[in-house]
């Protein structure tokens, strides 16, 4: 883990619940990586990339939380909204 960024173009295959990486930078190599729904709440990914395991949970959150949505959006405001 060093913040660095690795872009790759995804090719899904639902019907296998796959997800073919492929390196922006170098086409002849591809990663396989699963994919789950365990509930609507939740998404796994796992598989192996260089040789490494990765196994990632991600939970979804409510869309209604998020600041922008609660706030609402102004292109102009009346006074400064510090947090």
């Amino acid at each position: 883990m060093n913040d660095s960024v690795r872009r790759h173009a995804a090719v899904l295959d639902t019907a296998k619940g796959t997800m073919l990486l492929t390196p922006r930078n170098d086409s002849t190599v591809h990663f396989t990586i699963t994919y789950a729904r365990p509930d609507s709440a939740h998404l796994v990914l796992a598989g192996l990339i260089d040789a490494d395991s990765i196994f990632v949970t991600l939970v979804r959150r409510d869309e209604t939380g998020f600041l922008l949505l609660k706030r609402g959006f102004h292109w102009i405001n009346e006074e400064p909204f510090n947090r």
